[in-house]
């Protein structure tokens, strides 16, 4: 599944949120995770930034894992 395909079904990208702009368009998608971790005493998310063109063009793939088998 792409991520395109989620982010469509969820509604789309309604605004600029936490992607990056570049000359009024998004160039990058910033995605935080649900698992946080310590870093120097200060709780953290984990952050992922996928260019934005490459959302578009179904060319991110989102995969999890569960039980050893892969799902997407």
């Amino acid at each position: 599944m792409t991520l395109k395909s989620v982010l469509k079904y969820c509604g789309g990208v309604t605004g600029p949120g936490k992607g990056k702009l570049e000359g009024g368009k998004m160039s990058h998608l910033e995605l935080s995770g649900a698992d946080s971790y310590f870093k120097q005493n200060e709780l953290m998310n984990y952050l992922v930034s996928v260019p934005y063109s490459k959302v578009k063009a179904h060319e991110v793939v989102r995969i999890s894992r569960s039980s050893d088998d892969l799902q997407c």
